[in-house]
C-alpha cells in the first residue's frame, strides 16, 4: 500500500470521530464537511476511477473541496 492510500486510509478513519464531536456539540454544518472529507477518501480507496479522476485534475478536485473546507472550518467556530 503506498502513502496515498495510507492517507486516504487515515482521513476516511480519523474523521470520523470528529464528525461524531460536531454533531454532538450541534455544528451540523461541520459535522456534514467532516462526513464529506471521509466519504471522498473511502470512494479514493475504493474505486480506481475516482482515484485516477481526483490524480488527474489535481486543480478540478482541489476546487470542488475547498468550499467543503471552508463550510467545515467556518461551522465549527463557536458562536456568541
Amino acid at each position: 500500500m503506498d502513502w496515498e492510500k495510507w492517507a486516504d486510509l487515515c482521513v476516511a478513519i480519523g474523521m470520523l470521530p470528529f464528525m461524531i464531536w460536531m454533531a454532538l456539540t450541534s455544528r451540523s454544518i461541520s459535522a456534514v464537511g467532516c462526513l464529506v472529507f471521509s466519504l471522498t477518501a473511502a470512494l479514493r480507496l475504493r474505486s480506481s476511477r475516482v482515484r485516477w479522476w481526483t490524480d488527474e485534475y489535481q486543480w478540478r478536485f482541489l476546487v470542488i473541496m475547498l468550499p467543503v473546507l471552508l463550510m467545515t472550518v467556518l461551522g465549527a467556530m463557536p458562536n456568541r
